[in-house]
């Protein structure tokens, strides 16, 4: 990956201010609970990381989606 992510959460704001995306990292690695909110503040997809690997969706069925 080559990113030096420091551990813990990595938290991303759409323009109005409200939490867009939250991830939690072990290294550089996804390890935990990814959320992400729309500009309203509904959840819109949830997932669990294990080292990187997709465990869990918990909300949402894309869990591959890289854009908004």
């Amino acid at each position: 990956m080559g990113q030096d992510i420091p551990p813990g959460a990595l938290v991303n704001y759409h323009p109005n201010g409200t939490k867009k995306l939250e991830e939690f990292y072990k290294g550089d690695l996804r390890h935990g609970l990814s959320t992400k909110w729309d500009a309203n503040g509904t959840i819109i997809e949830q997932l669990r990381y294990e080292d990187d690997k997709l465990v869990e969706t918990i909300v949402g069925n894309q869990p591959n989606r890289d854009g908004d």
